[in-house]
């Protein structure tokens, strides 16, 4: 895969339902893991509802709310939030890789306001006069994701990540991961007590 086509379907895979609330895409205690590896590089993004992760999700309007705030991106910049594993071509055996930090990353919260209409049922059987009228309150709904992204430079012979994203956040009850290579595309669910995906 050439480093263009690379940057196209990664910016697609970013970009993609952003947060989208008012189509209901947006799941609380669903997690998206989206993992790409080329000859030269590996990069993976997450999409995670924040009510999952911080029990709230409007902008932080209080000290103590973005202490919350500032303490979940630190996990989540964490590299030992991830772990990599190589399978030896000899023994066949997965083994752990040291450490790895990513060569750049990035951990925001984004929050959105969709406008919802709700019916207003309970009329006055006087107030007939307003049946030409819309009967539709509008009602400001957020919602919020947090979106990391982690791009790391060549690592030899990935066969499997793992994570403990589960351990630190409770809320986060699985996560639906893709995976692109030169060779293949896949995807997998994983769980806490299945938090491991092989490439």
């Amino acid at each position: 895969m050439t480093n263009r086509l690379f940057i196209i379907i990664l910016s697609i895979l970013i970009t993609m339902a952003p947060i989208q609330g008012a189509q209901n895409v947006h799941t609380h205690g669903t997690g998206q893991w989206h993992i790409m590896s080329t000859e030269d590089r590996l990069v993976m993004t997450m999409k995670l509802p924040a009510m999952s992760i911080i029990g709230f999700e409007h902008k932080a309007s209080t000290n103590k709310e973005k202490e919350i705030i500032d303490a979940a991106k630190k996990i989540l910049q964490d590299p030992s939030l991830f772990t990599f594993y190589s399978t030896s071509r000899i023994t066949k055996k997965s083994n752990p890789i040291p450490l790895i930090t990513p060569s750049n990353q990035s951990v925001s919260m984004v929050v959105e306001s969709a406008k919802t209409e709700a019916k207003d049922d309970a009329h006055d059987d006087d107030h007939h006069h307003h049946d030409d009228h819309d009967d539709h309150d509008a009602h400001n709904e957020t919602h919020a994701e947090f979106h990391a992204t982690f791009e790391y430079k060549k690592i030899d012979r990935i066969s499997s990540i793992s994570t403990t994203l589960f351990d630190h956040f409770n809320g986060i009850e699985k996560i639906e991961a893709s995976i692109i290579t030169d060779q293949k595309q896949s995807s997998a669910i994983l769980t806490k007590d299945n938090p491991r995906i092989r490439l």
